[in-house]
């Protein structure tokens, strides 16, 4: 499988509302907020590599975590995750 052929799976609209629905319905898991908040301030820099449409992103946001950066292969993911955040 070469890079353009995971992309173009990422940039799918279809993919990408299926992400969209895990901001929207899912958030963090519990245990991912657990682990953030036991080891994390939240005036902590953190780098989401491979944000997708920013599930743990936004939902660190939430929480209160400001300083957050989110990257991703798919432009696609990234700019529905910059509709949900404004």
């Amino acid at each position: 499988m070469n890079i353009e052929t995971v992309k173009g799976y990422f940039d799918d609209p279809r993919t990408v509302d299926h992400y969209m629905k895990a901001v929207a319905n899912v958030g963090l898991w519990e245990s991912e907020e657990a682990v953030f908040c036991e080891y994390f301030d939240e005036s902590d820099r953190i780098l989401d590599l491979g944000c997708g449409a920013g599930r743990i992103a936004l939902g660190l946001n939430r929480l209160g975590y400001e300083r957050i950066v989110g990257a991703d292969l798919s432009l696609k993911m990234v700019e529905r995750a910059q509709e949900v955040a404004g």
